[in-house]
């Protein structure tokens, strides 16, 4: 996706749907996360997974400095794309609770909110069930409620193995536009 768009200093922002869709050719849906029902955009989420089609997810500008590094409280970072990897319902203290499986691409920098590797609030039972590790692996969990108070935003791309689609070789330049017209 850097080469044909020029390389990685020109894909620093836009659209995560964008990337989706270019990459596979699959159709892709954003859910607006302060906009949409939240049980609505959870039954999403948790039909996405079992379906294995591609989820991510935007972090909002709650970061307002300017810069790339994660918020000291949250350990998150403003305006960053993240894999939403799976999403879980699990019970805890005789109620359900949502929890959601992300991962940060850097491969660190994770949330240190509940639910996060090394909450208190994990049993032993739901780390094994859940498969939870301690380490700065940009893997980790946050509750359904945390989520939505932290990102803007989901998309789920709607590819799988079988899906048929069409495409046209590009060559592209750094230097060249590549025009396409219909």
């Amino acid at each position: 996706f850097a080469k044909v768009n020029g390389g990685y200093k020109d894909i620093e922002a836009g659209f995560i749907s964008e990337a989706l869709l270019a990459l596979t050719g699959a159709p892709v849906h954003t859910y607006f996360v302060q906009s949409g029902n939240p049980d609505e955009n959870w039954r999403a989420m948790v039909e996405g997974e079992r379906n294995n089609f591609v989820m991510c997810c935007a972090s909002g500008d709650f970061n307002k400095s300017g810069n790339d590094a994660a918020d000291s409280r949250s350990g998150l970072s403003g305006n960053h794309a993240y894999s939403l990897l799976s999403a879980h319902e699990v019970f805890y203290q005789g109620r359900q609770i949502r929890l959601v499986r992300l991962r940060n691409p850097w491969g660190k920098g994770e949330w240190k909110g509940d639910w996060s590797d090394n909450s208190p609030l994990w049993t032993s039972e739901l780390r094994q069930q859940l498969n939870v590790t301690s380490a700065d692996d940009g893997i980790f969990y946050m509750s359904f409620e945390d989520w939505q108070k932290y990102f803007h935003d989901f998309d789920i791309c709607y590819y799988h193995d079988n899906y048929v689609h069409s495409n046209k070789l590009f060559c592209s330049s750094p230097t060249a536009p590549t025009v396409i017209r219909w």
